[in-house]
């Protein structure tokens, strides 16, 4: 049972096999989502160690987020380009919006690139995304959404996980003897 619960993709297939089998018990958890996506997102981050880069190394975090907003905005134009449905619209708007997975050092790890750098660079997005991605919705959404609610949500799900998982060695260390960690491809 121990190996299942560490393999993560296995957990992730699982997860998504459920809510397609039995979708109406997910509203069940409803409540809880925001919840246990701010206790995942702490723990996840609990692991990195946020440091300065090198003077040499900032014209490529200059360039990764160029990239990064470059991106964003080839998603909305081609979006609103080829996209007719009005859902997808705003859901792809949305994902445009919002910071790129956490994947991306998971691959930085397995291509062996610059662990340190791509770190830095995905948590430095992340910051950014608390003013970004509400400049973004509220210039393509405007008054339709409630700015104030997205970036409270945004403070909940990214600064305070960050903030928190600064502390939670400190607290680990008196409680748990040995952790694994177990990345998964799927």
């Amino acid at each position: 049972m121990k190996n299942i619960l560490q393999n993560s993709g296995l957990m992730f297939l699982i997860g998504i096999l459920l809510g397609l089998v039995a979708p109406t018990y997910s509203e069940a958890l409803k409540p809880y989502i925001t919840l246990l996506l701010f206790v995942a997102m702490t723990f996840s981050l609990e692991g990195i160690k946020l440091s300065m880069p090198e003077k040499k190394e900032i014209p490529e975090i200059v360039f990764t987020m160029f990239l990064t907003f470059f991106n964003s905005l080839l998603w909305i134009f081609l979006t609103l380009l080829f996209i007719k449905n009005p859902a997808y619209v705003t859901g792809l708007i949305v994902l445009a919006a919002t910071p790129p997975a956490v994947a991306v050092i998971t691959y930085t790890f397995i291509l062996k690139g610059d662990m340190r750098l791509a770190v830095f660079s995905e948590s430095l997005i992340y910051l950014l995304s608390i003013f970004l991605t509400p400049i973004f919705i509220l210039a393509y959404f405007g008054s339709s959404v409630n700015i104030f609610y997205l970036v409270k949500m945004l403070v909940i799900l990214i600064l305070i996980p960050l903030l928190l998982s600064r502390f939670l060695p400190k607290i680990n260390k008196h409680f748990i003897t040995e952790r694994r960690i177990t990345v998964n491809i799927i």
